[in-house]
């Protein structure tokens, strides 16, 4: 496990923040599972990846902008640990066409009953608006993926996609 001592490990202060600070562990392989241990309670931590899921087990997140086309099947975590998660999403309208259609945010994702999936409400995107949301997601194993879903046509109307992934833990 890293320490203070080592050069993989270090403890930083955020620059742009008031009295706020933040593990750097940019030098622990990905291949090295990240534990913490605070009061006696072991805890995997949730890491933020670069925003492309093409590593095992690295959470990913996600910052879609200038969208019009649905996104089918695109990777959160892969490769990820069995637990339980959070999935917390924004889809945003950021320009309204009124010919246009909706699109609705899903989580798709093995539980211990099978494949299954989540999904918010259907945004309208005929004026600016927004859908957020959390899921709680108990993947028992595989991978976990994202989908929007247009209804209709998107014509020149646009959104955009915010993603973030929690692992609270086995």
């Amino acid at each position: 496990m890293p320490n203070f001592l080592t050069d993989d490990f270090n403890l930083v202060d955020i620059t742009d923040q008031t009295k706020q600070q933040a593990f750097d562990i940019t030098a622990v392989p990905t291949s090295t599972r990240r534990v913490a241990k605070y009061l006696g309670y072991d805890a995997t931590l949730p890491f933020v990846g670069h925003g492309v899921a093409n590593t095992a087990g690295e959470i990913e997140k996600i910052n879609l902008t200038g969208q019009n086309t649905a996104l089918a099947g695109q990777l959160l975590n892969p490769a990820s640990l069995a637990g339980y998660y959070l999935v917390c999403y924004t889809v945003t309208c950021t320009t309204g066409d009124g010919t246009a259609g909706s699109i609705q945010f899903g989580v798709q994702y093995t539980d211990d009953a099978g494949a299954t999936g989540q999904y918010g409400t259907a945004l309208v995107l005929t004026i600016p608006g927004r859908d957020r949301g959390i899921f709680q997601v108990y993947q028992a194993s595989g991978n976990m993926a994202y989908t929007t879903t247009l209804v209709g046509i998107a014509a020149t109307s646009l959104y955009a996609l915010r993603v973030r992934v929690m692992y609270l833990g086995p």
